[in-house]
């Protein structure tokens, strides 16, 4: 393993060390998620920074906010990593208001919320209604497998600065060009779909990149599977490397986490989020050596994976197997 690449495993495993040792009723996977945001920002997390975010929030929000539970790991880091956390948190709270979904929002819209807010946009209200005009879209094409999950998604498309409409015709053009090349669910494959949307490569090039890296770690025996664990593949297109290249540096990072704090022991995070890391691990390697091309697909990286990590957390944490 190169040395820049195990360098980013070892902030991953010091930035859960800090946390946990900190933290007495997070999940491994809720530090995880906030670990990781430190990592792909090549940061170490501040211990005091991040209490005094935990103060803001609670006394800012009830114990039954969106902002708290699942997500207030992640939305503490994110806070304790800006210049005014105060302000962030101020303004996070109104774009929230902006886009969530009802009476019945969750933590989703939060995330498409952080989403919007890290645009430091101008006009967080023009970004909010192209938000729920791509979201709607995404209804529109596929109303059984769109769901509140895929919010944070729309919110990446919206940042993107591509016209809605555009953005998710080029989704829905990916999504049936995997079609039969991706061995994965059909709700994993649009959300691997929209991911890719946001690049600016080639589509073909980025779905061969993925369908060949899938058959490569299916055939190690070292795949992500075929539910949301999978859907980490869409940020692994966005490089030049190989699909080799790119099996070789995901298994090497894998397995310099496994007997690390977060992954070893009957508690530990499960293989599938072990080998998701990894995966982030070494994009944001890739991203400090090949100059990612705008700012954009930095912080989508970063949020993406965030995403994933959460939904796994929310959805089948609980009955996952290690």
């Amino acid at each position: 393993m190169n040395a820049t690449l195990q360098h980013r495993c070892d902030l991953l495993i010091e930035n859960y060390r800090i946390m946990s040792e900190r933290e007495t009723f997070g999940s491994s996977y809720e530090l995880l998620a906030a670990a990781g945001l430190y990592m792909a920002a090549d940061s170490v997390a501040d211990p005091e920074r991040l209490t005094a975010a935990r103060n803001i929030i609670k006394s800012s929000v009830g114990i039954f906010s969106d902002f708290r539970g699942v997500m207030e790991y992640v939305l503490r880091a994110k806070m304790a990593m800006t210049e005014d956390p105060q302000g962030y948190f101020d303004t996070l709270r109104a774009v929230y208001d902006l886009i969530k979904n009802g009476v019945f929002a969750t933590s989703f819209d939060v995330i498409a919320a952080m989403i919007l807010t890290d645009s430091r946009s101008a006009d967080y209200t023009t970004l909010a209604e192209n938000m729920k005009a791509i979201y709607k879209q995404m209804q529109k094409t596929h109303k059984f497998l769109t769901s509140e999950a895929d919010r944070p998604f729309a919110a990446l498309m919206a940042t993107s600065g591509k016209h809605p409409e555009a953005v998710a015709a080029r989704a829905e053009a990916i999504f049936q060009s995997l079609k039969g090349r991706l061995r994965v669910g059909m709700d994993t494959r649009q959300t691997i779909a929209n991911i890719l949307a946001l690049y600016d490569r080639p589509d073909e090039e980025m779905c061969e990149r993925i369908c060949s890296l899938n058959t490569l770690l299916r055939n190690a025996r070292r795949s992500f599977g075929t539910d949301s664990y999978a859907s980490i593949l869409g940020i692994l297109a966005d490089t030049d490397l190989s699909a080799e290249e790119l099996a070789t540096r995901l298994f090497d990072a894998e397995d310099y986490l496994r007997n690390s704090k977060p992954f070893k022991g009957l508690f530990g995070a499960s293989t599938g989020s072990r080998r998701m890391m990894a995966a982030l691990c070494v994009m944001s390697d890739c991203n400090t050596k090949e100059n990612a091309r705008s700012a954009m697909i930095g912080t989508s990286v970063q949020i993406t994976v965030s995403i994933m990590v959460l939904m796994f957390i929310m959805i089948s944490a609980a009955s996952s197997t290690h």
